[in-house]
């Protein structure tokens, strides 16, 4: 995004407490100083309803989205055998992506994960562009499959 972009774009303030569980949010301005006013009154009162650790009011910036989007995504995710490489599961499905105007979704992405807890390599190629999404999953699935032992031990992202 340009510089010009980023000023020109419109900031939603939101108040929020909490962390977790416990958070919340309060209220929604479109001027900083009304959402600062609200702060330092809200923080002054003796009692709030969600005291704790993470209770005082604090201003978080989110864009405003003048208009989103539905883009439909391929998404292929597989486990495979640390050891041997095998095939453990797979699961191929279609998933809607909101996205802002103008979209911001890249047409294929992949990460390539090892779960130690569930004894598995984990592969997912999420993306727009079907073609690109099921090579870039043959491709990596393939590497995996030759050696797996070389994915064992971190996470590889691209």
């Amino acid at each position: 995004m340009s510089r010009n972009d980023r000023e020109s774009e419109q900031i939603a303030f939101v108040v929020t407490s909490g962390a977790y569980s416990d958070y919340s949010v309060s209220c929604v301005f479109l001027r900083r100083e009304d959402a600062e006013t609200w702060v330092d009154a809200g923080n002054s009162w003796s009692y709030r309803p969600n005291a704790g650790a993470d209770d005082e009011y604090r201003i978080e910036e989110f864009p405003l989205l003048g208009r989103v989007a539905t883009l439909e995504t391929l998404r292929l995710n597989a486990g495979f055998d640390p050891d041997s490489g095998a095939l453990l599961r797979e699961v191929v499905e279609t998933r809607p992506v909101v996205v802002g105007d103008p979209p911001e979704f890249e047409p294929c992405r992949h990460k390539v994960t090892v779960w130690e807890w569930a004894r598995s390599i984990n592969l997912e190629v999420q993306g727009t562009d079907e073609e690109r999404v099921r090579k870039v999953f043959s491709e990596q699935a393939a590497m995996i499959k030759a050696n797996p032992r070389a994915f064992t031990h971190r996470d590889v992202k691209s």
